[in-house]
């Protein structure tokens, strides 16, 4: 019969390695929720072919002879709120020089007043931009607009000169070199880089990824 001194030993030694067990599956979860955040915040919008020039049956307002930047926007996106906060510094370069709209998603399904967020509030106190509601999303569809966030700059004979995004990944503001290159296209007519990667929800439901709400 084996005594209770080794009984107590063995107990020990089975709590240690359970212990043991349990910080390496902990430690497994964390890395791998880590891992899934940065994969998520680091994946741009997949590169699509947007409108080469400013869509003839656009109804956005259109200032001829002067360059235009649009920003489409879904007003329940968390992350647009970095896009917002850089194209309020993109604005203290280009204010004089170029027009600005914010296009933000309104389905009619949804009530009047859905797309008016803090996003949309955001956007109307941010100088020199036009913000627009753009019902049913049909200028985001005629102008091929994917994602939250996604950017288009035309010359101002209306050929699209630059297309991406202004945040560096998503939801995080500061300098990126879509903010660079739209500011060296308005100010300096040319820039090394003309597309961007766009880091944002999906403007529209689809089978492989949903909005940020509902």
């Amino acid at each position: 019969m084996r005594s209770p001194v080794f009984l107590r030993a063995a107990l020990e030694h089975k709590a240690i390695v359970g212990l043991y067990c349990c910080a390496a599956i902990w430690g497994g979860c964390v890395s791998a929720g880590w891992y899934l955040l940065e994969r998520e915040t680091s994946t741009p919008a997949v590169p699509r072919e947007f409108a080469v020039r400013w869509p003839a049956d656009s109804q956005l307002p259109r200032v001829p002879g002067r360059p235009m930047v649009v920003v489409f926007l879904h007003p329940r996106c968390p992350c647009s709120r970095a896009t917002l906060e850089e194209l309020s510094r993109l604005m203290t370069r280009i204010a004089d020089r170029a027009s600005v709209l914010a296009v933000f998603l309104a389905p009619q399904s949804h009530g009047e007043n859905w797309h008016q967020t803090d996003q949309w509030n955001a956007a109307r106190r941010i100088p020199g931009v036009q913000v627009i509601a753009d019902v049913d999303g049909l200028e985001a569809r005629r102008f091929r607009a994917d994602v939250s966030g996604r950017t288009l700059l035309y010359d101002a004979d209306g050929v699209r000169q630059f297309d991406g995004g202004i945040t560096q990944s998503r939801g995080h503001a500061g300098d990126n070199p879509g903010s660079a290159a739209i500011a060296e296209l308005v100010l300096r007519g040319r820039s090394a880089t003309t597309h961007g990667r766009a880091f944002g929800c999906p403007l529209f439901h689809s089978p492989s990824a949903q909005p940020c709400e509902g």
